[in-house]
């Protein structure tokens, strides 16, 4: 029985899994299973991850049909033999250290979850809060502390925690398959709270691909709108369980907090778009502000009640919220409200310099637009070219290095990865 499962979530990933499984394949801890869990894949990607599970002993692949990706991880917890469970995403990496520090750390701390650090792939492609929430200090949590939910870098992405599975069976915690976006954030706020201990290390053990979008977006307060919608859901999720399992009225002011920096910004948003531009977002932005109302006064209540009681920007922004209702009004993010919760959460010194730095940067990339790019821009721009090519030919190497192993091994061709 190995002592490591590593479940990753298979869907199309034809160009990116071949590489993923070399890194886990190449772990300097050996007593693992790899769980590839093919999702109802539409391209080679089974073609791939089972050329693979030929090969090693330690790959196994389950075929299922798709549901998404919290239905493909929870099918390889199920599935999952070790005592301890990790998490991968098939087109990222994992350092070939990061099995044996996971273990090690489990070993030395008798931890039910250890959470670890992270870095972007290319590391330039990331961005200043990307990089801030990948970095983990060192820390130990025995039994649950908020401060590990709403002051730590802890979350929201799953493949930076290794779990005991005796939690999670304990504990009955799965992936919720309702949510498709944000389902990291779900299941990490059910895992923290029941989590006897928690050590979070500040090794960079995972590589994580910034895959940027190309596709034409609509507009940035299309964008908003649909994060505001996707955040809401996220949120009734959680409350839902955290109702369940007895923790809400525990922590109702931090659970206050987290939801209006989730949401109110990005509200405040759209509002500013829609009073200057008329961009035809009226009624999405009353259900979104409808459906964050009755979050907080119906689903919720603790969280009424605590912001009231709390003074301050929270008490002002519950009463504003509250007289809106009372009106049967959508309710309107008002900018003294959105700046005050900022420059509460900042501090006001805080607040005013990044205020400062947004202008400065502003400034400069209008400056960009007119100037003559500097000779170390021009050598930076072409740098990350290089580096962009090579993780390109990263992955084609891995598919045809992949398939002189498999023909090595057998004598045949199966795939047909060659020049890929």
């Amino acid at each position: 029985m190995p002592l490591i499962s590593i479940v990753i979530p298979v869907y199309n990933v034809e160009r990116y899994v071949s590489l993923c499984l070399d890194s886990l394949r190449a772990q300097t801890f050996s007593d693992i299973e790899i769980i590839c869990v093919v999702d109802g894949a539409l391209d080679r990607s089974e073609s791939v991850v089972r050329m693979h599970e030929a090969l090693d002993a330690r790959v196994r692949v389950i075929s299922k049909e798709n549901g998404g990706v919290s239905s493909a991880r929870n099918a390889g917890i199920r599935a999952a033999s070790g005592k301890y469970i990790m998490f991968v995403d098939p087109d990222d990496c994992l350092d070939k250290n990061a099995c044996k520090v996971v273990f090690d750390t489990f070993q030395k701390t008798d931890a039910e979850v250890v959470t670890f650090g992270a870095q972007c792939l290319p590391a330039f492609d990331g961005n200043v809060w990307l990089a801030k929430c990948l970095s983990t200090r060192d820390v130990v949590y025995d039994g649950f502390d908020p401060a590990l939910l709403f002051e730590e870098n802890s979350h929201p992405y799953i493949w930076r925690s290794a779990v005991k599975k005796e939690l999670l069976l304990r504990e009955s915690i799965f992936f919720n398959e309702a949510i498709r976006f944000g389902e990291d954030e779900v299941f990490h706020f059910l895992l923290y709270p029941l989590s006897k201990k928690t050590v979070l290390i500040s090794d960079c053990l995972y590589y994580y691909r910034v895959i940027r979008d190309d596709s034409l977006m609509s507009s940035v307060a299309h964008d908003r709108i649909l994060k505001v919608k996707r955040h809401l859901k996220i949120a009734s999720a959680i409350f839902a369980d955290w109702k369940q399992r007895g923790l809400l009225d525990k922590y109702p002011e931090h659970m206050l907090d987290w939801l209006l920096e989730f949401v109110l910004f990005d509200i405040h948003c759209v509002q500013i778009f829609e009073d200057r531009e008329g961009c035809g977002l009226r009624d999405e932005l009353n259900e979104a502000s409808d459906a964050l109302l009755t979050l907080v006064f119906d689903v919720a209540p603790e969280l009424r009640d605590a912001g009231l009681s709390m003074g301050g920007i929270d008490s002002k922004i519950v009463v504003s919220m509250q007289e809106s209702r009372e009106k049967g009004v959508s309710w309107r993010c008002t900018k003294e409200l959105a700046d005050g919760f900022a420059k509460r959460l900042a501090g006001s010194k805080a607040y005013y310099k990044q205020k400062l730095g947004d202008r400065l940067a502003a400034f400069k990339r209008a400056l960009k637009g007119v100037l003559p790019l500097p000779a170390s821009s021009m050598q930076e721009y072409m740098m990350e070219n290089v580096e962009r090519e090579r993780i390109e030919r990263e992955l084609s190497d891995s598919l045809q290095l992949l398939q002189i192993e498999y023909d090595s091994k057998f004598g045949l061709k199966a795939a047909g990865f060659e020049g890929r």
